[in-house]
């Protein structure tokens, strides 16, 4: 619902904050004094196309906000959330337009482009008039409110499922078959290269082994010498050998153990260390004796490797993955062998998932015929009682294009209408008469109220060519209209705007020198006044007062379900 509208410097509009109430509210006011604007600024700051002329002259910018609150299970929310644009049931929706050109879109405060504040737009509003883009004129919005008037969501869903089902099978096929068309090529491509890991013939972790060897082998001698060095000097003829000179000192020890027991354990400790020393000396000497220098095997390992790192750089992967590239590499070469059956196999499953979808899609069919039959029915009827009494109106379902299957099933709506008898029916968008298409939306907006997403409704010249008990009778439609959504109608006629829940009048004012445009919310006895406006000539009499106040009256006595809500 759209609770505040913003609107500076725009057009005739120097300044304007205005909150709005649920239910139906009228818009009235001397022609020329700027109703238009209002739907004008409301359209812009949805997303309309903008251009400098909308700035008021002398400003730097014109700046409008529409403000609305979600309901909980409104479908913006989840929009919203997935656009990390906010989700506490509120959209604020601004549009800034410089005199240079420049134009900016906020939503939430957060910049976003002039089309995400068109499709947010999109969700939330919808006006109906003779120059009205609105969304009732998009094929697929007709497609989805006819689904939603019969209640058909549970099996618009399986028909989706069952394209997702038959899309991946025809994905498959498609792979499949492009790998078909290139299989030699790349076979003969596959099989060499397979053949080349074959030939190295590399083992899980061999790479770090061989590094580890091909180091040890290039500092061989310093190695040896370390050894060498380490080992004369546990056990070497030196006198200064590590083990000798231990082994003098655990003897003089264990004397002196016997003459002082405590010394023992002391001893002891010296004879442990002797045996480990031992044991380290008898390790080097093996060291030296095996670990001799080994000039073909160092030859061997740095060519191994050398071998190693060309082909990871011929198939410019890291070393360590080139068993993961010899495994994938012969996957991919079986596959493209048994290709043959990898695609019989996919044709099948894609005639199996087509045969699928066909068979949902021709229920959504048969359901959809069935729905379009009730809903023409009721549009039908509300024509004849808005002043279209030859009106028809007709839902064609068109089958898709080529017959290919689509997320939404076999066929598109689309929604026909004529008022002239021996005129054939036409697109909503080729409708001449901008009363009459504002009717008929608002026939269309009626019969599907309760399925509707859109909140909040604006109507424009909805009541143009008619009057009298037509003109009542489209405002006592509005009004039950604005028992579930939030209703706006812009109207010249009296019998329209005493039935509005709410009362917005339009009126230009002429300050140093300069026209502005403003709107204001009237009171009861100011609504008396401009009835009696709308009612008379160019003196309003006593009598006219009296009919505008008894209009008035019966307006408020025009309560239904909900009404009580609204007032």
């Amino acid at each position: 619902m759209l609770t505040r509208l913003r609107i500076s410097d725009f057009a005739l509009i120097d300044q304007l904050d205005l909150d709005l109430l649920p239910g139906f509210s009228v818009l009235t006011g001397e022609t020329g004094a700027g109703k238009s604007i209002i739907i004008d600024a409301i359209g812009l700051a949805l997303g309309d196309r903008a251009d400098t002329s909308t700035v008021r002259p002398g400003a730097e910018r014109a700046d409008i906000c529409a403000e609305f609150v979600l309901a909980e299970h409104h479908p913006l929310r989840a929009w919203l959330r997935e656009r990390d644009l906010g989700d506490d049931g509120f959209a604020a929706l601004r549009r800034v337009v410089g005199n240079e050109g420049r134009t900016r879109a906020y939503i939430n405060g957060q910049p976003v482009t002039v089309q995400l504040l068109k499709e947010a737009g999109e969700q939330l509003l919808d006006v109906h008039g003779q120059h009205a883009h609105y969304s009732l004129l998009k094929s697929a919005v007709q497609r989805e409110l006819l689904d939603r008037y019969g209640n058909l969501t549970g099996i618009t869903e399986k028909v989706a499922a069952a394209y997702g089902t038959w899309r991946q099978a025809n994905d498959d096929m498609e792979r499949l078959t492009r790998i078909a068309s290139e299989r030699t090529a790349r076979m003969d491509a596959l099989q060499f290269q397979v053949n080349e890991l074959d030939a190295l013939e590399l083992g899980e972790g061999e790479i770090a082994q061989l590094e580890e060897e091909q180091r040890r082998l290039a500092h061989g001698e310093e190695l040896m010498r370390i050894a060498q060095q380490t080992q004369d000097g546990l056990d070497g003829d030196a006198d200064g050998a590590v083990l000798g000179a231990l082994s003098h000192l655990h003897r003089a020890l264990t004397d002196g153990a016997r003459l002082d027991e405590r010394l023992a354990p002391i001893a002891r400790l010296l004879d442990e260390s002797q045996i480990q020393l031992q044991e380290a000396a008898s390790a080097l000497r093996r060291y030296t004796d095996s670990e001799g220098l080994d000039p073909e095997r160092l030859k061997w390992v740095e060519e191994r490797l050398s071998a190693i790192y060309h082909l990871a750089r011929k198939h410019r992967v890291a070393d360590d993955q080139l068993p993961e590239l010899h495994r994938r590499l012969q996957a991919e070469l079986r596959e493209l062998t048994h290709a043959d059956e990898h695609l019989a196999g996919a044709q099948q499953r894609l005639q199996d998932a087509e045969a699928g979808y066909r068979a949902v899609a021709k229920t959504l069919t048969a359901q959809r015929k069935k729905t379009a039959t009730a809903l023409v029915r009721d549009i039908e009827a509300l024509l004849h009682k808005l002043g279209m009494p030859h009106g028809k109106f007709v839902i064609e379902l068109l089958k898709s294009p080529q017959g290919v299957p689509q997320p939404w099933g076999d066929e598109t709506a689309e929604f026909l209408v004529t008022s002239n008898p021996g005129h054939p029916p036409a697109p909503l968008d080729k409708v001449a008469s901008g009363g009459e298409l504002a009717r008929i939306s608002l026939a269309i907006a009626v019969a599907s109220a309760a399925v509707s997403e859109i909140s909040t409704l604006i109507f424009d010249e909805v009541d143009t060519g008619v009057g009298g008990g037509i003109a009542e009778t489209i405002g006592q439609l509005m009004r039950t209209l604005g028992q579930s959504h939030q209703v706006f109608c812009v109207t010249h006629s009296p019998q329209i705007a005493a039935l509005g829940h709410q009362h917005l009048k339009v009126s230009k004012r002429v300050s140093d020198g300069q026209t502005h445009t403003q709107l204001d919310t009237l009171s009861d006895a100011a609504r008396h006044e401009e009835l009696a406006r709308m009612l008379g000539g160019v003196e309003i009499t006593k009598q006219t007062r009296a009919h505008a106040k008894e209009m008035l009256a019966k307006g408020k006595s025009k309560k239904g379900a909900g009404d009580t809500a609204v007032n």
